[in-house]
């Protein structure tokens, strides 16, 4: 959907613009329940959270500070409208990769650059990884205190996050709510809903004809956006999880098979606009055709390169952080002499 949303020439009609928006926004969604279900399992799995917020941080923040870095100072004097003396005396330059990396300005732009987009963000899918960031958080102190350990606790989790959904969306609250309120509690939903389906998994029935039988009322909640979106996304859930589960052996064969997953994501919206810097007329199947596989190659190197080798280093950071963690808590214990 961002190929038709990037690119500043292309007028949608009022349909097209919806559909757009709409599976742009189910897409992001949908990548909020996988996350959710991968959580659940991952904090299950560990019963700790030392090595949890190791894992968590060496996945989304080694690729980011790259992707940070290379715009602010390899991809931004390149292309900005700017001479390098004024790229480089603005301050936006040197806070850029700052207000990326610590979630502080996550639709930060560079001075001069993109200037023939849509808009000027460097990349538009980065403001959802803060709230991935709040999810990982509130998982773990919901898994610390025991809402997120067993099915019954995972349900009343899972129905609280849909009445908040729906009271912000409400006519005459929806309006007046601001955007941190309605992302919140969407993603919340989102990543409720996948911690729901791992702790019943094992009751889930995935069968394609009952997706079928869903689309209808996903076109109507659409329609009926905002307060019965959710149901939206809540199908497209399903088929990922159906999809997912078919193909269960083929996954377990690829299943050391690049990640590709969040450098695509992070990448794919700049390598468009680059696209644009050179073919500013370029349609939205252009864009697509060239920015995609070029976008992978981006995020294959990303996963190479900077993702793999972090990961391979969980061992080693999360002992290092149960050490100095083991420490402080040494440290402030009462001494028993005198």
């Amino acid at each position: 959907p961002h190929a038709f949303l990037v690119p500043a020439g292309v007028e949608l009609s009022p349909t097209g613009h919806w559909i757009a928006h709409n599976l742009a926004a189910v897409a992001v969604d949908g990548f909020f329940i996988l996350s959710g279900f991968l959580i659940a399992k991952s904090l299950e799995s560990r019963g700790e959270l030392i090595s949890y917020f190791v894992s968590r941080g060496l996945r989304i923040f080694p690729a980011l500070i790259a992707m940070s870095l290379l715009g602010a100072f390899v991809i931004g004097p390149a292309l900005t409208d700017l001479s390098p003396g004024a790229y480089f005396a603005d301050a936006r330059t040197w806070t850029f990769p700052f207000e990326m990396s610590l979630f502080i300005n996550p639709e930060a732009s560079l001075p001069g650059l993109f200037t023939d987009a849509a808009n000027t963000r460097f990349s538009i899918p980065t403001w959802t990884l803060r709230y991935e960031a709040i999810a990982y958080v509130g998982a773990a102190l919901a898994f610390s205190i025991g809402l997120w350990r067993n099915r019954r606790a995972a349900l009343i989790v899972l129905g609280v996050s849909i009445l908040a959904y729906v009271a912000m969306r409400l006519p005459g609250a929806y309006e007046r709510m601001p955007s941190v309120a309605l992302a919140l509690t969407r993603f919340g939903f989102a990543f409720a809903l996948g911690g729901a389906v791992y702790f019943w998994r094992d009751k889930v029935q995935l069968r394609a004809s009952w997706l079928a039988a869903m689309l209808p009322f996903c076109l109507i909640a659409l329609w009926l956006a905002p307060a019965g979106a959710f149901i939206a996304s809540a199908v497209f859930g399903y088929a990922l999880f159906l999809v997912g589960y078919s193909f269960d052996g083929a996954a377990e064969r690829f299943r050391h098979a690049p990640d590709i997953s969040y450098g695509l994501y992070i990448w794919h919206v700049p390598l468009m606009k680059i696209v644009i810097e050179f073919i500013p007329t370029a349609s939205p199947l252009l864009l697509l055709a060239i920015g995609l596989p070029v976008a992978a190659i981006a995020a294959y190197l990303s996963w190479t390169l900077i993702e793999k080798p972090a990961l391979r280093a969980k061992p080693y950071a999360g002992e290092l952080a149960r050490r100095i963690a083991a420490r402080r808590n040494r440290d402030r214990a009462p001494s028993s002499s005198g």
